[in-house]
């Protein structure tokens, strides 16, 4: 029997920002040993001042915990 998955985990960063403003809202969410996606955990699709679509770079890489 395999217990793999359980030991699966990502190191990731997503950078999100407000295509139209910057100053509305920027920010960076970073995980380390996560065992979701920094996008899995976010939560917000819209900028709350305008209303635009936030824009996001997501880079992950996946890990292992032993």
């Amino acid at each position: 029997m395999s217990y793999r998955h359980s030991t699966d985990r990502v190191d990731g960063t997503m950078l999100v920002e407000c295509p139209n403003d910057p100053e509305h809202i920027t920010f960076e969410i970073e995980l380390s040993c996560s065992e979701s996606k920094p996008s899995e955990l976010f939560l917000i699709e819209e900028c709350p001042d305008c209303g635009s679509d936030l824009s996001t770079i997501e880079s992950v890489t996946p890990t292992e915990v032993l």
